[in-house]
């Protein structure tokens, strides 16, 4: 929470998803609603790296207390790098993806009793490939999107127009992973993964 408004420093502002690939591919309130919670976890573990890597931060938005969106605003002192503390929170949100879906899998495999290799593979496939390279983690199915800018673009409300611009600016570009096809039959609710 802001308790004064600081003369210099940054706005972080972080996005996290994917929110509309969620709604489009739900068929009942049950699944949007889990779709929501994923999402709150996924921001929260955010929210936390941010936090524990830059101690001396404001957060903005969400105010505490509230339901965590998907999206968060940070005010970091101007003696820090934005790129180190989003990377670090990134990194944090594909690594509580990979719990999840590890954690998703070893219930299925579990219920299903031997889960044949095949399986294992289209389920890693579909839960997103992690690419954990040392300049920025991607990930093939969360959407972790972010952008800074400094208060000498006009103080608070002139960094946070600019970095408010320069995020929406960032979600329009898409990286295009080779991501291959999909062998066998095709599951009914998004058409182009594999049936599990």
């Amino acid at each position: 929470m802001v308790t004064d408004m600081p003369e210099r420093g940054f706005v972080l502002i972080m996005s996290i998803g994917p929110v509309q690939s969620f709604i489009a591919e739900a068929r009942r309130a049950q699944d949007l609603w889990v779709s929501s919670q994923i999402l709150q976890f996924l921001s929260t573990e955010a929210l936390r790296s941010v936090q524990n890597s830059c101690p001396d931060c404001q957060v903005v938005y969400p105010a505490s207390g509230g339901s965590m969106p998907n999206r968060l605003v940070a005010i970091l002192p101007p003696d820090v790098r934005c790129e180190d503390i989003a990377i670090a929170a990134h990194r944090a949100v594909i690594n509580a993806w990979v719990q999840l879906a590890e954690s998703a899998s070893a219930v299925v495999a579990k219920l299903r009793g031997d889960v044949a290799s095949r399986w294992s593979e289209i389920w890693r496939d579909q839960c997103g490939a992690w690419i954990n390279d040392e300049d920025a983690p991607r990930s093939t199915w969360v959407e972790v999107f972010w952008a800074a800018a400094s208060f000498t673009e006009g103080g608070y409300t002139g960094a946070f127009r600019k970095a408010s611009d320069l995020l929406r600016a960032r979600k329009n570009l898409r990286e295009f992973d080779l991501v291959p096809a999909q062998p066998g039959e095709k599951c009914t609710l998004n058409g182009g993964l594999s049936a599990l």
